[in-house]
Order: C-alpha cells, then structure tokens, then sequence
C-alpha cells in the first residue's frame, strides 16, 4: 500500500501544517501541548497528530506528525524542551534534501532523512516549513 512521496506533497504537507500552526495561534512549545489530539487533512485517510512522547535521556517531546494511512510521515517535527532542540524528520523520493542527514530509506524508495537545530522553537519549525517551498 506504500508508495513514493513527491517534493510537491511534502510541500503541500507542510503548508497544512503552517496553516494549522496560524489557525490554532500556536506560537510556542506550550500552545502546541494545548492541542494534542488528532486533526482530519482535507484529504481522506490523511492527519495531523500532535501527541508527547518519549525522547532522549529519558525527556519527552511535544510530536507534529503528518499521517497517511498506509503510507506513513512524510514530516514529523519533534521538540524536546528540555534538551532544547527541534528535530524535523522527511520522508521523500528524488533528490535528498541539503542539510539534512540520511537516516535510511523505505521499501518504496524514499528517503528518510533529519535535521537538528537549537533552539527548539515553532519560529524554528516555521521557518524549515518555509524552506521547503521546492
């Protein structure tokens, strides 16, 4: 059921997140732990899910994940307070993304790949949604 995620989606995908992000006023890490829960995409069988969950050393993370049923995340943004940072983490084919680190790849040919910045900001998250307007 899997299958390649274009650049085009995963723009489109981070659009669906940026819109969210300015229609819910979230402009920080604690307005995101507000809204946890499970968010329809305009398309069927497609979601966001903001959720906490377990991270390095034993911290937690506040989690925006992009879901396709059948599919996986193509974007996943993961802020760890404690330890400062934002690690955003794409699923795509074609060409990797500049600098983000490979991670691996799945049976449908993408590549999994991640980026860490400091601080772990939304104002971070926004501006990495930006970048990748391709």
């Amino acid at each position: 059921m899997g299958r390649k995620i274009t650049n085009e989606e995963i723009f489109e995908y981070s659009k669906f997140i940026l819109d969210f992000l300015r229609a819910q006023n979230i402009m920080d890490v604690n307005d995101l732990r507000k809204k946890r829960g499970t968010y329809p995409s305009k398309k069927p069988g497609e979601k966001l899910i903001i959720e906490t969950r377990p991270s390095n050393l034993g911290t937690t993370a506040e989690t925006i994940n992009y879901v396709i049923e059948g599919v996986g995340i193509p974007i996943e943004a993961r802020f760890n307070q404690e330890l400062d940072y934002l690690s955003i983490t794409l699923k795509k084919s074609g060409e990797p993304m500049k600098l983000y680190e490979m991670s691996s790849y799945d049976p449908f040919g993408n590549y999994i790949q991640t980026k860490r910045r400091t601080p772990g900001t939304i104002d971070a998250l926004v501006e990495e949604l930006n970048a990748l307007n391709f």
